[in-house]
């Protein structure tokens, strides 16, 4: 798997059918419920801390909040003796790492946070490992954001979505003190005011776009982006509403 994306729809796809143990039934219907096609319905998304509290009192159950005591909880609960167990590990640990940090109308921003040591997509990683391989995997925490830089990104696509929409605005005045101030930072004092105009226009247009990118910034996929970005210090670049870049060893820690 190169991007988050593929891992979302492969999600998708694994809770159409109810593989966990009885008692995580309630928790496999909701996640269903809220791995919507075109997105997370971010109405159903306490389902996510639902599941992270049932692994909390699962763990103190047996003496503590030990990361060993949850991933010994996660196995139990995709029935490590059925086929295909890794699959739902890599599901329940993938779920447990995704969040929604920000809701203001239809507008959300959620973030996939992985343990630091993943170098592949929980899919990838999982995939054909022994039910022991597959706890130790499960155990591993210290994600690459926290709750702090997660909130930041949050914060970072409100300013950048109100910083392009004033820049928008300027630019499309298209009077002498826009044109002066287009002219000192992209031209010489020599350009003609033809290059300066198509300058502005093309500034404008960028903007636009920018504004756009961040009012879409609710969707998965684009998450993949920023968190790639972030991760590996590489330009955002859009491209398409899929990010086609490959995860490396560093910035799959972002998922």
């Amino acid at each position: 798997m190169n991007v988050f994306t593929e891992v979302y729809e492969k999600s998708i796809d694994l809770v159409k059918t109810p593989t966990l143990v009885d008692d995580w039934k309630t928790i496999e219907s909701e996640l269903k419920a809220m791995l919507q096609p075109n997105g997370p319905d971010m109405d159903k998304a306490k389902v996510l801390e639902d599941l992270r509290q049932k692994l909390r009192v699962a763990a103190k159950k047996v003496g503590g909040v030990s990361a060993k005591a949850k991933a010994n909880e996660m196995v139990r609960a995709v029935q490590p003796d059925n086929p295909g167990f890794q699959e739902r590990a890599a599901l329940l640990k993938q779920m447990k790492h995704f969040y929604i940090v920000a809701k203001k109308g239809s507008q959300s921003v959620w973030v996939v946070d992985q343990p630091k040591s993943y170098g592949k997509w929980n899919y990838d990683l999982f995939a054909g490992e022994t039910k022991a391989t597959v706890t130790s995997l499960l155990a591993k925490g210290n994600e690459v954001f926290g709750a702090g830089n997660r909130k930041m990104l949050s914060d970072a696509l409100q300013h950048a979505r109100k910083w392009s929409a004033d820049t928008e605005v300027k630019l499309s005045d298209a009077g002498d003190p826009t044109k002066a101030m287009v002219r000192r930072w992209f031209h010489t004092d020599a350009a003609s005011a033809g290059d300066v105009e198509a300058t502005r226009l093309k500034l404008l247009d960028g903007f636009k776009r920018s504004r756009q990118l961040a009012i879409r910034a609710r969707s998965s996929s684009l998450i993949d982006r920023i968190c790639a970005a972030l991760a590996t210090g590489t330009t955002l670049t859009l491209r398409s509403t899929h990010w086609t870049k490959s995860p490396s060893s560093t910035s799959t820690r972002c998922s």
